[in-house]
């Protein structure tokens, strides 16, 4: 007849203990993956920090802190709210945006500041634009500004698609800028376009002939 052994009670304890533990925190990281939120995967780092899954937990967290803040900066869409997502996320996935973004509104305000009304640049002899158009930022060089456009004509297809971009140089007090802008058919057609692209938290001014 064979023989049966029986184990200790404290060792069949501990099993049960260290089987019921892993259970738990396997039920806990398949609910954090299943929320996927940062109170989620919060939650569970601070119920198992010394787990094999604590470290992707951390690296989700981040990752979503980052994604709300940049929903956050879009939708303020100041320049205070880009500084402040590049103080947070320098070298994160949508840091080259806010930089980019972060320029265009710097450029733009200050050319609103300092720039002549176009009354005044028509007397001095400067051209000044006789078509309708959308502008979309302003920038440092001709070459960020053409980046810009490949960006967001890909991001807007169906707004950008159809058009052709043009580059506009302008002096200010500050030097050189170049603005971002593209001809329409009409002013009704180029205040369409920026409140479509505006409602997808895209900075876009109408261009009156006239005006530079």
């Amino acid at each position: 007849m064979p023989r049966t052994f029986a184990l200790p009670s404290t060792v069949t304890l501990a099993l049960l203990v260290l089987v019921g533990g892993c259970s738990r925190e396997q039920r806990d990281w398949r609910s954090a993956q299943a929320a996927d939120t940062i109170e989620a995967y919060t939650l569970f780092v601070q119920r198992h920090p010394d787990s094999e899954h604590a470290a992707q937990a951390r690296a989700r967290l981040a990752q979503l802190g980052e994604e709300r803040d940049w929903i956050r900066a879009s939708e303020r869409n100041t320049v205070e709210a880009y500084r402040s997502f590049l103080r947070q996320h320098p070298d994160g996935r949508w840091a080259q945006e806010a930089r980019i973004r972060l320029e265009s509104h710097q450029l733009a305000e200050n050319e609103r500041s300092l720039s002549p009304a176009p009354a005044a640049a028509s007397q001095r002899g400067e051209p000044a634009a006789s078509y309708y158009g959308i502008q979309l930022g302003a920038f440092s060089s001709e070459p960020n500004a053409r980046r810009e456009w490949e960006r967001l004509s890909g991001r807007f297809p169906a707004q950008l698609g159809s058009l052709t971009p043009r580059i506009v140089e302008a002096r200010t007090a500050s030097g050189r800028v170049f603005r971002l802008q593209a001809d329409v058919a009409d002013e009704s057609r180029a205040r369409a376009l920026c409140s479509a692209l505006k409602s997808q938290s895209q900075g876009c001014v109408v261009v009156l002939p006239g005006e530079r």
